[in-house]
């Protein structure tokens, strides 16, 4: 979600110049796929990770809700 938020968010929200990333070249997930596409793979990684933890039951949630902000962020 780094690689989407660098692409989409602005400076002031970011904390750190937006667009670095394309600006020095640098390979991304979104010199790879598209916006849309980069956020659906974030998303089937969090369900992925999310059902490798559910064993732990209430064990996991802290890991859970790490794995949930990770994908929903805005900074």
């Amino acid at each position: 979600m780094d690689d989407v938020l660098d692409a989409e968010a602005d400076t002031a929200t970011l904390g750190k110049t937006a667009g670095k990333d394309a600006a020095q070249g640098k390979a991304t997930y979104l010199t790879l796929m598209s916006t849309a596409e980069a956020r659906r793979y974030a998303t089937e990684l969090i369900d992925t990770a999310l059902d490798a933890i559910a064993p732990l039951g209430k064990g996991g949630s802290r890991l859970a809700d790490i794995a949930r902000f990770i994908v929903s962020r805005a900074y």
